[in-house]
C-alpha cells in the first residue's frame, strides 16, 4: 500500500502494525499508569517513543510516523471524540456526557487487541465456538455482517432445539447479531410475519438469498422500507435468552443485600433497582420464569424473590426436587 493510498483512508492498516497502534492508544487512554506513569498527565511523544522502546524488541529510532498513525486510526473510527494534543501530550477529547468505554471506535479497537492475543496464543476463545460450527466460519460472518448492511432478504435452514426439527426460515431481514447468555444469536425481521424474531448461530445449517427482480447493482433482493430496530426493545420482557411475542410478561421482585447490590449490576443491567433500609429490591421482566430461578440458585440465598408470590412458591417447590 503506498503512502498516498494510507493517507486517503487511514483505516486501512497492515497487521503487522495492528498491535504497535493498539499499544500506542492504550498509552494514551490510561497515561501510561500500567508502566509506572503518573495518572492525569498526559503522555508526551517523547514518553510514549520511550515506553514503545521497552515494548518493542525491534528499535525503532523514530516512533513520530506510528504516533500519527495511531491517532488517525482512533479518529476515523470512534464516534463520541478524538485524540488531540501535541508533542507535549495527547489525550481523549469526548463530547458531553460520553464515556470512551461506550465508543463503537474503541469497543472494535478492543476486539482487535483480543486478536492480538490470540495470535500470541494468549486466549482462549471457546465463546466463539458456535460460530465455528459452520462449515465456514469467517465467511459466514462476513456475509451476515454484509447482508445487515445491505438488508438482504435471506432464507435459512434452521434445527431447532426446542423440536429438534430441521425447519425452513423464509424471508428474513438480518437485523443484529447478538451475545446474551452464553449464546451466539442472529435477530431478524420476518416479512411474512411483520415480527422479529432471534436464531441460535449454531442452529442455522443453511444461509440463501433471494434474487433480485428489481435490477439493482446487487443481484440480491433488498428489503426497501426502514426497521427501526431497538435490542433494548426487543428484550424488554426477557430476563434470558427467551423472547416469545405472544406470551405475557411476568414481573418479579428480588431483594438483594446491599452488599451484593453492585456484585449483580456488574452482571445484569436490566431491571429498575428501589433501595430499602437494609437491601435493595431489584424489578426485572421475563417471559420464562425458568430463567429468574436458575440465575437466583448461583447466588447461594443472597438473593431472594418476594412477589409475586407464586412465583416465589414455585421456586420454592423447585428446590425441594434437590432434596429429595
Amino acid at each position: 500500500m503506498s503512502n498516498n493510498q494510507y493517507k486517503k483512508n487511514p483505516k486501512e492498516i497492515s497487521l503487522k502494525s495492528l498491535e504497535e497502534i493498539l499499544d500506542i492508544i492504550s498509552l494514551i487512554e490510561s497515561d501510561g499508569i500500567f508502566f509506572g506513569k503518573s495518572k492525569n498527565e498526559n503522555l508526551s511523544a517523547e514518553k510514549i517513543s520511550d515506553l514503545l522502546s521497552q515494548l518493542y524488541t525491534t528499535k525503532k529510532l523514530d516512533w513520530s510516523r506510528s504516533i500519527k498513525t495511531a491517532k488517525k486510526i482512533f479518529n476515523s473510527t470512534s464516534e463520541y471524540g478524538k485524540i488531540e494534543g501535541n508533542k507535549k501530550g495527547s489525550f481523549f477529547n469526548l463530547a458531553k456526557n460520553k464515556i470512551l468505554k461506550e465508543d463503537k471506535g474503541y469497543k472494535a479497537l478492543f476486539v482487535l487487541g483480543l486478536a492480538c492475543l490470540v495470535l500470541d496464543d494468549s486466549l482462549n476463545i471457546d465463546f466463539l465456538n458456535q460460530f465455528f460450527q459452520q462449515e465456514f466460519p469467517l465467511s459466514f460472518l462476513m456475509f451476515l455482517r454484509f447482508s445487515i448492511e445491505k438488508k438482504i432478504i435471506l432464507s435459512l435452514s434452521y434445527k431447532s432445539d426446542r423440536t429438534n426439527e430441521l425447519v425452513l426460515i423464509p424471508k428474513l431481514v438480518p437485523l443484529k447479531i447478538n451475545f446474551r447468555d452464553g449464546h451466539w444469536i442472529l435477530i431478524g425481521y420476518s416479512i411474512e410475519k411483520n415480527m422479529n424474531f432471534q436464531y441460535l448461530i449454531h442452529n442455522i445449517l443453511k444461509v440463501e438469498f433471494y434474487k433480485s427482480k428489481s435490477g439493482n447493482k446487487y443481484e440480491f433482493e433488498l428489503y426497501e422500507k426502514d426497521l427501526n430496530f431497538s435490542l433494548k426493545e426487543f428484550y424488554k420482557n426477557s430476563f434470558g435468552l427467551s423472547v416469545f411475542n405472544s406470551y405475557d410478561f411476568k414481573e418479579v421482585t428480588i431483594q438483594v443485600t446491599k452488599e451484593f447490590k453492585s456484585k449483580v449490576t456488574k452482571r445484569r443491567r436490566e431491571g429498575e433497582w428501589i433501595e430499602k433500609k437494609d437491601f435493595f429490591h431489584w424489578k426485572i421482566r421475563t417471559q420464562n420464569l425458568d430463567e429468574i430461578f436458575e440465575y437466583i440458585f448461583r447466588w447461594n440465598g443472597n438473593l431472594k424473590i418476594i412477589s409475586p408470590i407464586k412465583a416465589k412458591k414455585e421456586f420454592q417447590k423447585k428446590i425441594k426436587l434437590f432434596l429429595e
